[in-house]
């Protein structure tokens, strides 16, 4: 359905060790100069191992459209949010970051307090709201940056630096 109704739409899957395309387009040449990964090119044929697919649209109008049209799909247990201005990822409701919160302080027998998370997009908000000090870059949208008890510089500009900076300085505190 992406492909053919969403052909300007950049698609890529993720399997637990390794980053799928169908093609070389904007997005993918965005996100490999992002992560210095080079992703593998295989057709999208459902039956993969996937942990996530991201979509990405750099028009507001197709992505509102993009989101309407999944939304109306109506699949249960996936999670569709988007994580930036361009993008939009689709996961499993039981493979969340607020899910693997929860799993940290079950295992390491912490209190949520002690837990701090830093977003910066929409699928971030079930993780900040989770933990005890939920931090957000200033570049998030205003939506997001509300759930945030800190926010730091942009992510471009060592925000997250900053915010761990912060958390150890925090922490700093506390033994005295």
């Amino acid at each position: 359905m992406v492909t053919t109704e969403f052909s300007r739409v950049s698609l890529s899957w993720y399997s637990l060790s390794h980053w799928y395309i169908a093609k070389q387009d904007k997005g993918v040449f965005l996100q490999k100069a992002l992560t210095n990964m080079e992703p593998r090119i295989k057709p999208f044929n459902g039956q993969s191992e996937i942990y996530k697919i991201m979509m990405m649209a750099f028009d507001e109008s197709e992505m509102q459209l993009l989101i309407k049209r999944l939304e109306n799909l109506n699949f249960s247990g996936l999670s569709i949010r988007r994580s930036g201005q361009w993008y939009l990822e689709i996961t499993s409701n039981h493979s969340s970051k607020f899910e693997a919160i929860n799993w940290i302080l079950e295992e390491e027998g912490i209190e949520r307090q002690e837990i701090a998370a830093i977003g910066d997009g929409e699928n971030d908000i079930p993780m900040l709201e989770q933990a005890g000090l939920p931090i957000v870059v200033k570049n998030a949208p205003a939506n997001v940056q509300k759930y945030a008890k800190m926010v730091v510089a942009t992510s471009s500009d060592h925000g997250v630096a900053q915010a761990i900076s912060a958390i150890h300085d925090i922490n700093a505190q506390e033994v005295l």
